[in-house]
């Protein structure tokens, strides 16, 4: 992983990026919005996004980032059920 210190690195004008290697498996999660950015972004995704997006490609993983049903639409069906059920009752 690369990244740049935001409280050393900008504020002394360091923009070098300090890069992190894992010894071990990590799991990164930075949730549904997230995730499937970091995936891609990693080469992990759809091979046409990927192109696309001048990313190499480790994995084809078409279904990544696609298909996303948020917490939104679960909580808007929700309330469509109690409306409908208030309707037949």
């Amino acid at each position: 992983m690369e990244y740049i210190d935001d409280e050393a690195g900008r504020a002394k004008g360091i923009t070098k990026p300090i890069i992190v290697k894992a010894s071990r498996l990590v799991v990164l999660s930075a949730g549904a919005f997230g995730t499937p950015a970091i995936l891609e972004r990693s080469g992990v995704g759809s091979a046409e996004v990927l192109k696309k997006n001048d990313v190499k490609q480790l994995v084809d993983l078409p279904g990544v980032g696609e298909n996303y049903m948020g917490k939104f639409n679960v909580l808007r069906y929700f309330l469509l059920y109690l409306t409908v059920l208030q309707i037949i009752t």
